[in-house]
């Protein structure tokens, strides 16, 4: 396998934004809500087992905080 095709497995392609669900981003990982610079950035938090939902809040504006179903596509792969 040559390593340009390994990377780009790695990263999900050239731009390396992927889409996934919010249940398979990790505790405290990463993602966006949009594929676009101008998102964003979020960070999963814990699950609520009574809500049956994730807690996210934003990676610049702790306050602002919201919560969603596991199923929602989010944003992943991503520098910033």
């Amino acid at each position: 396998m040559s390593v340009k095709k390994q990377v780009d497995e790695e990263t999900g392609g050239i731009a390396g934004i992927r889409a996934v669900p919010l249940y398979s981003v990790k505790r405290d990982g990463f993602f966006k809500l949009r594929p676009t610079d101008e998102s964003p950035v979020w960070v999963r938090g814990d699950y609520d087992r009574k809500e049956k939902k994730f807690h996210c809040y934003k990676y610049w504006d702790l306050a602002t905080t919201h919560d969603w179903r596991g199923n929602k596509t989010v944003y992943v792969g991503f520098s910033f």
